[in-house]
């Protein structure tokens, strides 16, 4: 599917300018919401911000967001060039304002009030808990919503989401979903960026995952940089509270598969997500919500480092890695009881290759599943060694320095547990497993279903296990996961075809 929504952001206009001289009035220009997946559509025409520039950043690398804010709120800025630009707001918010351009009369939404009725209880039911996964309070779906859709902006934002899921749920193409996402703009190009509220925050969000699902990863990256920035502007971040703590870890989520996605670093940098990112203050602040959150800013941290090209000598690369395995399998010794499994079986043989592992919390199944999918990332950089943890190492499970365990425990989790909120967010971590079935399978020891230590050998007459019904099952999961939930997992499903060698 195309990009819903394409800014078209000119940079040919940056002049040179002395440091001292003021911020000039920013630019607008005009974008076109298309959907080439529904025919040809109704279109609207809005405008972009076009933020401002000095000498030095009149070719700003393209992977660095545009955000000014993080100025007030993130220490050690000089380690961050990206913090001193300018943000571009999202979707056209604010931009009626900016061009002085008349209030636009008041439209009722495209739809009768039987199908708002159908959608918005699809969006409870559905879409709207993909935004929860680690949020016990249910701000989207539950303790936050009767004021939310007080917000216009929020509901319509709502519907179109629903709307969308639904039609990729049933294979069909409407134009509903498109009409009600440039409702959405509509009332977003009115509204002011420095007074944009909750309700707005949680609209662009919406807006955001809608875009995740329409458009390829560069088209709905640039969105997430003006959420970016409306986060900053506000000094919103992971500690906040409520529905802008909900909508945060939302963002988090969908930016770290992006950057994952296209090899990039995250547009927020992790020193600016949470006010305590370590274990025993975690620990001793008692949440479990937070806690799982805390393997999400692990995992950032471990792709950021993965896309970084640092200048320092080679030992630090290894001294990276070192601290964040560590700090993962300190995350992992230290859950609390709700973060470990309910319950749990081993893998029974071929006809059931992952072992059933059940939890009782959403964000414990998103904490755990961040947790194996770093570590196969760390793992598949060889410069994690099983004598790291020293004595500790007795005390962890032996199979945490092998990546096929931690494969194997992510199909698990998966397959075990049909939490939608959740399964939106595993086809980044099942392609990691998948990708770690592929690579055992020319490496030397791991160990097997049943515990056990052995050896593969890349050039030698011995059979090299294929892991087919590892591999058959993860296939047929991911078309599970595409069919109950709309989430597109197609394109990943084909690249591990492709990987593992399958016509």
């Amino acid at each position: 599917l195309g990009s819903d929504a394409e800014f078209l952001l000119d940079d040919s206009d940056d002049a040179s300018s002395s440091d001292s001289e003021p911020p000039r009035a920013p630019v607008a220009e005009s974008i076109t919401q298309r959907d080439s997946g529904c025919g040809q559509g109704a279109c609207w025409t809005g405008a972009a911000f076009i933020p401002s520039s000095s000498p030095a950043e009149q070719e700003p690398p393209p992977d660095l967001p545009p955000i000014e804010a993080y100025m007030n709120t993130c220490q050690n800025t000089k380690s961050f060039p990206e913090l001193n630009r300018a943000f571009t707001a999202p979707f056209s918010l604010g931009q009626a304002i900016l061009t002085e351009v008349s209030p636009l009369p008041d439209l009722d939404l495209p739809i009768s009030k039987t199908e708002q009725a159908h959608l918005m209880l699809a969006y409870l039911r559905g879409a709207g808990t993909w935004c929860e996964t680690t949020d016990s309070d249910k701000h989207f779906t539950v303790k936050s919503i009767h004021s939310m859709v007080e917000s216009k902006a929020f509901f319509a934002a709502a519907l179109s989401l629903s709307s969308r899921q639904l039609d990729a749920i049933k294979g069909r193409h409407r134009q509903t979903a498109l009409e009600l996402y440039q409702y959405t703009i509509r009332l977003l190009i009115q509204e002011d960026p420095a007074e944009a509220d909750t309700s707005i925050l949680a609209t662009c969000t919406l807006l955001c995952v809608y875009e995740m699902m329409a458009s390829s990863v560069e088209d709905w990256r640039r969105h997430l940089k003006g959420c970016a920035g409306l986060l900053k502007s506000r000094n919103w971040s992971g500690s906040s509270r409520g529905i802008v703590k909900s909508c945060f870890w939302a963002f988090a989520r969908i930016d770290i598969w992006a950057a994952f996605t296209i090899g990039q670093m995250t547009l927020i940098p992790t020193e600016c997500w949470v006010e305590h990112d370590s274990i025993p203050s975690v620990l001793d602040i008692g949440d479990v919500d937070d806690y799982c959150n805390l393997a999400i800013l692990i995992f950032a941290k471990i792709v950021n480092s993965l896309v970084s090209n640092p200048v320092s000598p080679k030992s630090q690369p290894r001294i990276l890695t070192e601290r964040l395995w560590k700090d993962l399998s300190q995350w992992w010794k230290f859950r609390p009881r709700e973060v470990c499994p309910l319950m749990r079986a081993d893998a029974t043989g071929t006809n059931s290759p992952f072992p059933v592992t059940i939890f009782s919390r959403s964000s414990s199944i998103c904490g755990n599943t961040f947790y194996h999918a770093g570590s196969i990332l760390l793992l598949e950089t060889g410069l994690v060694k099983a004598d790291l943890m020293g004595q500790d190492t007795l005390t962890l499970c032996r199979l945490q320095f092998d990546a096929l365990w931690h494969a194997r425990e992510l199909g698990g989790i998966s397959m075990s547990n049909d939490s939608h909120a959740n399964w939106v967010n595993h086809l980044q971590p099942l392609y990691i497993a998948g990708r770690a079935f592929a690579n055992s399978s020319h490496r030397g020891r791991h160990w097997g279903r049943d515990g056990s230590l052995s050896d593969t050998y890349e050039c030698s007459d011995h059979v090299v296990e294929d892991f087919a019904s590892e591999k058959l099952a993860l296939l047929r999961h991911l078309a599970r996961i595409e069919r109950e939930t709309g989430w597109k997992t197609s394109e990943r499903s084909a690249e591990l075809r492709n990987l593992w060698g399958f016509a």
